[in-house]
């Protein structure tokens, strides 16, 4: 019976540490796929500054966020002088990406700052690196814009979208002096969003990942594994405008998202506005205007069709067709119910 007792033992040791050495390289497989390099889109259904560039200037900048080299763009006329909105992309993505909410607050007055990533559009990088890349590369542009006399010289607000709507919150822990922040769709932590995304894929089992993922954290991040945007909101009384979607797939609205976390906030400039009404609250789905969205959706849909029904030449020539017979920035033209609660809280937040 002991030795019965042994050879049990031994195998359930064998199977924890098969187990675990399975575990660890499947989430840091997963992990080095989900920050691998994003790069320009050959084509797209999202409205890009090439569609806009007969209306809208901009000039280039570059900044360097450690060793790697970011470009930016100083979109707005001269005369946009109430303020500079510093625009941080969400992940998988570039800031172009956001045009037409960038065009939107160049309209109504704001200069606007917006930047490709690490590992993004035109930026430099192998790859976005981690969770609180983020944070870092806005920290990098905060700084770039404070050695710029005239951008020095405005009033600044920050505004994220996602990964970017974690930075723009984390930001808040870092040395800058910024008037207000708007963060979209943003999750509380690098650990948090890591431990939701493995219980939404594995379900229950989720749990079982969450000290692999810990250690995986912890050697992507080190000092600043802990890096978390409540605790960087708590410790501020700058004004904070949570936006979130109730049916978010992505940074989920009741465990990851930062409004998740609303019991926990204790600042008392922080307001929210959340979407709740189907099919425009998702991750991103509350950024179009109705008819728009679904102009965009039917667009979707054809280009799915053509996906499917052709090959090779053929394939590419009627996507090439759909994109040219499409209002493709009218399918992305901006919810108001969203962009006039941002310009309006920016406008309080600066006495305007």
């Amino acid at each position: 019976m002991p030795k019965l007792a042994k050879r049990i033992a031994i195998a359930l040791a064998v199977v924890a540490v098969l187990f675990s050495v399975a575990s660890m390289a499947a989430d840091h497989m997963i992990s080095e796929s989900t920050f691998q390099r994003q790069e320009i889109p050959e084509r797209s259904l999202v409205a890009h500054y090439a569609d806009v560039q007969e209306y809208y200037d901009r000039v280039p900048v570059t900044f360097m966020s450690g060793d790697t080299r970011l470009q930016g763009y100083i979109y707005g006329p001269e005369n946009n002088d109430q303020g500079l909105v510093v625009f941080a992309h969400g992940i998988w993505s570039w800031h172009q990406d956001y045009m037409t909410m960038i065009c939107w607050l160049v309209d109504h007055g704001w200069k606007v700052f917006a930047y490709d990533a690490t590992g993004c559009g035109e930026s430099e990088g192998d790859s976005t690196k981690s969770f609180a890349q983020s944070a870092y590369d806005l920290d990098a542009a905060l700084t770039y814009v404070e050695s710029d006399p005239d951008l020095a010289a405005m009033p600044k607000v920050l505004l994220g979208h996602s990964w970017g709507g974690f930075a723009v919150a984390a930001e808040l822990g870092f040395d800058h002096d910024v008037q207000a922040v708007v963060t979209m769709s943003g999750f509380q932590s690098p650990l948090v969003i890591m431990y939701d995304s493995a219980d939404s894929l594995m379900g229950p089992l989720g749990f079982t990942q969450r000290p692999f993922l810990w250690i995986e954290n912890k050697m992507r991040l080190g000092k600043d594994s802990n890096i978390n945007a409540v605790d960087a909101i708590n410790g501020c009384d700058v004004p904070v405008l949570v936006v979130h979607g109730t049916a978010d797939e992505v940074v989920s609205y009741d465990s990851a998202g930062i409004i998740a976390a609303r019991d926990r906030i204790t600042n008392p400039h922080v307001e929210y506005l959340v979407f709740d009404q189907e099919n425009r609250n998702g991750h991103n789905t509350y950024f179009y205007e109705t008819e728009a969205k679904e102009y965009f959706d039917q667009l979707g849909e054809r280009a799915a069709e053509i996906d499917e029904t052709y090959q090779g030449d053929r394939r590419e020539l009627e996507l090439d067709r759909l994109l040219e017979e499409s209002d493709i920035v009218y399918s992305n033209t901006m919810n108001p119910e969203l962009m006039e609660p941002i310009d309006a809280f920016y406008r309080e937040a600066l006495g305007l």
